[in-house]
């Protein structure tokens, strides 16, 4: 799945990605490839949970950086020299750099003891049970009050711009949500109920006007 990307291929569960190559679980990414579990990225390459980052290669577990080689801060004319050695243009050149990255995150990257349990105000990926958060993917658990959460944001209340959502109540500018109710101004729904102003619906029922009506594909007002 992925939303609102331009000129970007091999990409999962992404949201605003441009000009970038085997993205996955991000959002707002920028002339990048081989990232994951970030959002925030630009002109960079083999980046995992690496948000709001740019000019980097091999960048892990990191925020707000520029110009890091595999974890390691350098100077702009550095990176620049290391950086243009590097042909991904060529398979073979990607698989040795896939190698040594992917050692890279077994052998020194330590992960983070906070798993997101119950955070509150929060920006980041996995968040179970949040309040008051923003930016978020893989919220589940009931989350409260989301701001523009991607991919399953499970059972969440009184949140807007989902997307992926999943069993929600009283969410606005939802899309790709499923079993939900109490939706507003969204699009591409599936079984939700007492909707407003959406469309794209399927197997929908709308109580705003007449109790449980099928109102297929048309819009409700």
């Amino acid at each position: 799945f992925a939303a609102m990307c331009e000129r970007s291929t091999e990409i999962h569960n992404v949201l605003q990605a441009v000009d970038s190559y085997h993205i996955n679980d991000a959002f707002n990414v920028h002339r990048s490839q081989y990232a994951s579990d970030l959002r925030g990225l630009s002109n960079s390459a083999f980046a995992f949970i690496a948000s709001d980052c740019t000019d980097c290669f091999g960048a892990a577990i990191r925020k707000h950086k520029k110009n890091l080689w595999f974890n390691e801060q350098l100077s702009e004319e550095e990176y620049k020299q290391r950086r243009a050695a590097v042909d991904l243009g060529k398979r073979s050149v990607v698989e040795e750099w896939k190698k040594k990255f992917y050692d890279f995150l077994v052998k020194e990257i330590i992960w983070p003891q906070n798993m997101n349990w119950n955070a509150e105000g929060c920006e980041g990926e996995y968040l179970v049970g949040a309040r008051d958060s923003r930016f978020c993917f893989a919220c589940v658990e009931k989350p409260v009050n989301l701001y523009y959460a991607a991919f399953t944001a499970m059972e969440a209340r009184d949140s807007a711009f989902l997307i992926g959502a999943s069993d929600a109540i009283e969410c606005y500018s939802c899309s790709f949500a499923e079993k939900s109710s109490g939706c507003r101004f969204s699009y591409s729904i599936i079984r939700c109920q007492n909707l407003e102003y959406c469309f794209e619906k399927n197997f929908t029922f709308s109580i705003n006007r007449i109790p449980k009506k099928n109102i297929g594909s048309e819009l409700t007002i």
